[in-house]
Order: C-alpha cells, then sequence, then structure tokens
C-alpha cells in the first residue's frame, strides 16, 4: 500500500454507493450496516477535519452519483441537453450534493469526534441535523435519506412517532452499535438493536386513529409519452385518453384521480371539456381530481400566473395550486441570466408561479383530503403539516420525466413512508407509473405496472388519525439531537 490515503477515499466512495442499494428498488436494507460502520471508521481515524472534509466529498458521490444520476436521464433524454453538457449538469448536481457530507463529516471531527465513548452517537447526531438541513436548503432535496431503507422492518412503526428522521438516526445507532460491539467486546452494545427491533414489534400491534369510511377508488394512468405530452399538434389525445380511460368509470367508484398535468392545456383552454366532468361528476355522486396547469388572470399590476394544480370536482369546485415547485423543471432560478442560455433551461411549463402556504384542504363529500403534486410527497415536514387535519392523502406526478431509471421506485418509496409517517391511506396516480393505492401502515394494497395504460380500481379508507409526528414533526429528534451535540461540545471544551 504505496499511499494509503487513496485507498481510504475509494473505500469511502464505495461506502457512498452501497447506500442506494438499501433503498427501493433494490431494498438490500441490512447494507447500511457495513456502509455507515466503514465511513465511521474512515472519518474517525482520518488525520485531521480537511482529510474529513474530503472523505465526505467523496462518500458523497458514491451516495448521489449512484442514486441520484438519474437526473440525467431528465436533463438529456427530456431536455434535451447534449451529452457532454449534460454529463456535466448532472456532475454539478451531484458534487454540489455532496458537499453537505464534505461539511457534516467536517464538523463531526473537527468538534465532536474527541471522545471515543460519545464519537458514535455525535456522528449520528451530526447525520440527522444534515439530512434535515439537506430538506430546505436552496429549497432542498430531501432525497436518499438513511431512514427509507428501514421500511418494511419492524423499524418502520417507529415511523408515525419520529419520522423518518428518526428512522435514520436509529439505523446509524444500530450500526454503529454492532461496530462498538465487536471493537470493545461490550456486549451491553446489543442492547440497543435489540431494544429498538422489540418496542418497534410492540409497535406494530397499536392502531393510529380508526376508519371512518371505506370508499372506492379508480386511479387513471395514461402513459402518455413525454415527448409528445406539450406537443400542440398532439394534446387531444391526452384529452381523448383520459376521457375514454374515465367514460365506463362514473357512478362505478367514488372518487376519481388524473396524474399530474393529464391535460396539457390551461384550464381556460378546455372549458367545455371540463364542464362536460363537472356535470359527470355531479350527476353521478363521483367526485374527480384532474392534474392541469392553472392560469390566473393579472390583477392590481401584478402579471398573469400560471400553477401546476389539481382541480376537484366534487360536491364543491377546489383547486390546489402547487407549492414546492422544482428548479429548472417547474421554474428558472436567476431566470433573466438562465432563460435562453440551452434548450433545458426553457423546458415546456417551467414558468410556474409557487401556490401559497395557506391553502385550504381539498373537500370531498364534506371530507377533507391533503393534495401534494409529485416532487412535495418528498418533504416529510410539509407532508405532516397539510395532512394532520386532513383523512386522505393524494398526490398526482408524472414520472415520466424519470424514464426507466430508479428515480421513481425511489419517489414511490418516499410516499409509503409518508402513508406510515400521518397513518393516513395515500393514493397516488401517475402519468405511467407507479400508480398505487397504499394503505395507513405503507404498505401497498394495489398498484399498476409501470409504463402502461390502464386504470386502477379498489377501495381505500377515509381515516381520522393524528400521529405523534404529524403533531410535532421532526422537532423533537431535531432537538434531541442538538441536546446530544450540545452536551458533548461542552464536555470537550472543558475537557472533562
Amino acid at each position: 500500500m504505496n499511499n494509503p490515503g487513496w485507498i481510504k477515499f475509494g473505500l469511502a466512495i464505495i461506502c457512498g454507493v452501497l447506500i442506494p442499494f438499501a433503498l427501493a428498488p433494490y431494498d438490500y436494507s441490512l447494507i447500511v450496516i457495513p456502509a455507515i460502520i466503514g465511513i465511521f471508521r474512515l472519518v474517525s481515524i482520518a488525520a485531521n477535519a480537511n482529510q474529513a472534509f474530503f472523505l465526505g466529498g467523496t462518500f458523497g458521490l458514491g451516495l448521489f452519483g449512484n442514486g441520484a444520476s438519474w437526473v440525467y436521464v431528465s436533463i438529456h433524454e427530456y431536455g434535451p441537453t447534449p451529452i457532454p453538457l449534460a454529463l456535466i449538469l448532472t456532475s454539478l448536481f451531484v458534487i454540489i450534493l455532496s458537499l453537505f457530507f464534505a461539511c457534516q463529516f467536517y464538523i463531526y471531527k473537527r468538534f465532536f469526534s474527541q471522545r471515543i465513548s460519545t464519537d458514535w452517537l455525535s456522528f449520528s447526531a451530526v447525520w440527522i441535523i444534515f439530512e434535515w438541513l439537506r430538506s430546505w436548503f436552496l429549497t432542498g432535496f430531501p432525497w436518499l435519506y438513511l431512514g427509507y431503507a428501514a421500511i418494511d422492518s419492524e423499524l418502520e412503526n417507529w415511523a408515525p412517532m419520529l419520522g423518518v428522521y428518526g428512522l435514520s438516526f436509529m439505523l446509524l445507532l444500530v450500526s454503529l452499535s454492532f461496530y462498538k460491539l465487536f471493537s470493545t467486546k461490550q456486549k451491553t452494545y446489543l442492547l440497543i438493536p435489540s431494544i429498538l427491533w422489540s418496542i418497534g414489534f410492540g409497535l406494530s400491534y397499536y392502531e393510529w386513529g380508526e376508519t371512518v369510511s371505506t370508499e372506492k377508488v379508480a386511479l387513471v394512468q395514461g402513459n402518455i409519452p413525454q415527448s409528445t405530452k406539450w406537443d400542440p399538434q398532439l394534446v387531444s389525445l391526452s384529452l381523448s385518453t383520459y376521457e375514454k380511460l374515465s367514460q365506463p368509470l362514473w357512478s362505478q367508484v367514488d372518487l376519481i384521480i388524473w396524474p399530474e398535468s393529464a391535460l396539457p392545456l390551461l384550464h381556460v383552454e378546455v372549458k367545455p371539456y371540463l364542464n362536460n366532468l363537472k356535470r359527470q361528476a355531479y350527476k353521478n355522486n363521483t367526485a374527480v381530481l384532474i392534474g392541469l396547469p392553472f392560469w390566473q388572470e393579472a390583477t392590481n399590476g401584478t402579471d398573469d400566473k400560471i400553477y401546476n394544480s389539481v382541480l376537484s370536482y366534487a360536491d364543491t369546485t377546489n383547486v390546489y395550486h402547487k407549492q414546492k415547485l422544482v428548479p429548472f423543471g417547474e421554474y428558472v432560478p436567476l431566470e433573466n441570466l438562465l432563460r435562453g442560455a440551452i434548450q433545458f433551461f426553457d423546458l415546456p411549463m417551467s414558468a410556474f408561479t409557487q401556490g401559497s402556504s395557506n391553502q385550504s384542504p381539498l373537500f370531498i363529500k364534506a371530507k377533507k383530503v391533503a393534495p401534494f403534486i409529485c416532487y412535495e410527497i418528498v418533504y416529510p415536514d410539509f407532508v405532516a403539516n397539510q395532512a394532520k387535519q386532513s383523512q386522505l392523502i393524494v398526490t398526482v406526478s408524472n414520472d415520466t420525466w424519470f424514464g426507466k431509471s430508479v428515480g421513481p421506485h425511489q419517489h414511490f418509496q418516499m410516499a409509503r413512508m409518508r402513508a406510515l409517517e400521518n397513518a393516513k391511506y395515500i393514493l397516488r396516480s401517475t402519468n405511467n407509473g407507479i400508480t398505487a393505492i397504499i394503505n395507513h401502515r405503507g404498505k401497498v394494497v394495489s398498484q399498476l405496472p409501470q409504463f402502461m395504460r390502464g386504470v386502477l380500481i379498489g377501495s381505500f379508507q377515509w381515516r381520522s388519525a393524528t400521529t405523534w409526528y404529524a403533531k410535532f414533526g421532526s422537532w423533537p429528534i431535531l432537538i434531541f439531537c442538538l441536546l446530544i451535540l450540545l452536551g458533548f461540545f461542552r464536555f470537550n471544551q472543558s475537557g472533562t
């Protein structure tokens, strides 16, 4: 080993690459244990905080390079952007995200790694704080959290109490307790996974809230190609597809849901079409939710506004405007500088307006629905805050942008976690998959295959439940981690 420094960085990138394999669609959840142990050991033996910074950046390159490189599909295939430029933009995206881990491990090494007896706890606490920071800094990218690996294990039953950050913290503790077990030979470290798993098993028998009623839903998956969706000559294909697929459903189900931008025209451009849907809904006592762009005329000197919206025809007519917009896909940061520079910065419908943060839930037959459009479902606290007063969660999406990558599977897994955290059914309607009904325990009741045109018909429950996580959000686990770090920092400073 002529250059052990390069070996460390090689091992760091391998640890990062392993993490996404613990998540959907692979679901090799136990692989997080050696990955976490490996990077903890590498950072612990780093010569100084600067080396820990570069180890963290290298780890992040592996994690995001493997787990988030699906953005290349959006940039190149649907941008469309030439391959060299798409590779550069994807690499910049991965590098910027990797800086989170670089800063995270620098802070840990610089301030919290001195005491061997507590280093594993402070390492875990710093990790959670940075997962949370990644959920909002520069609009946020709350993707590839460790906690998603806990789905379908006993630990998932903690989600209604502590959310995905709590599950991430537990996976860190479990992994590093095994490391401490082997490094110190103290069997007491086995208590941590034993206790967490045992309590998780017990929580599986606890029922959050109760069922209000059970109804039938039809989720329509049009499978319209992204390459033709916004073509003015072919928009009629979307209108006719969703109309034909929905025609047999009226009066057969209680609720029909079309995905995000099912209608690729402004609502004012398809008024006769929408009026017909409205008449059908009222006539058959069947509610319908429709994803489409919504135009608002300029008032009081302001410009016209276009929203990415869900329109609801039920006992009343409601509309929800998307609040969490995707940078470059739905709006262009620094628009005056970037708009028109390359084709990727001029995608169809990339000038949406952000919806208000104080919108009311949608009402369907006097019951409240919390709607989320595409990317919004991945924000844990945002979903909990919007959903806690509702009895059902609906998310509509157009994952066509991800192509055949792992992106749609990761997106779907995060929706499952939101169902768990809030103990509510989630009805997920997408253009080309994964369309599904998810129950209040995060289990998939039924789903349609990807890349096919069809309708998923099934039953769902309206549920009255307010979980601890819905009430308090991520604050309990965040405050707990901050107290850990504050306590250890003071001890390190005092030398006691």
